[in-house]
């Protein structure tokens, strides 16, 4: 394996973007990339994450809570395009979860990468909950505007996210106590 690797340091490429893919939510992959000091080509990761998605999902989401943060209602656009706004999965794909509205949120860029670290999730009555672990100013400010407040709703109730999803990443993913 090993003189493999060594003929063709294309596999460690390979083998980070498999890894990464089936382990961690795509909002992850840069930090863990750049932790472990290893550098893909955007057209690497392009090739191997887009060719899985549907390209429709991030159109639906987005729609689907009025293009604005299902947390904080963030909604900047420019040229009519929503800006830093992203379709989040709530059950992440490469664990089994669906590129469908009930298991996306609509989340501001700041919000996707908490929700995918565990810092924050939503429970079964749609409430933020923030975690305990989340320390600092920033993570008081967070904890006081947002924990225990309801997200915003989609446009309609047959949008909202399942709660298989919101199970799973209270369980999954979550770094706190969902009550």
């Amino acid at each position: 394996m090993l003189r493999a690797l060594r003929d063709n340091p294309k596999l460690i490429d390979l083998v980070a973007i498999n890894l990464l893919e089936r382990n961690f939510p795509p909002s992850l992959h840069p930090d863990i990339l750049e932790a472990v000091g290893l550098y893909l080509g955007q057209d690497e990761l392009e090739v191997v994450f887009r060719k899985k998605r549907d390209p429709r999902f991030r159109d639906i989401v987005l729609t689907a809570y009025f293009e604005q943060c299902a947390i904080c209602r963030y909604d900047i656009k420019m040229n009519g395009a929503a800006v830093a706004l992203e379709a989040a999965h709530i059950q992440m794909q490469s664990a089994g979860g669906p590129d469908e509205v009930n298991n996306g949120l609509a989340l501001c860029v700041i919000h996707h990468k908490l929700f995918d670290l565990g810092a924050i999730t939503v429970d079964q009555n749609m409430n933020v909950h923030v975690s305990e672990r989340f320390v600092g100013d920033w993570g008081r400010k967070l904890h006081d505007e947002f924990h225990g407040k309801p997200i915003a709703s989609p446009r309609r109730e047959t949008m909202a996210p399942l709660p298989q999803y919101i199970h799973w990443h209270n369980e999954q993913i979550f770094k706190g106590v969902v009550a």
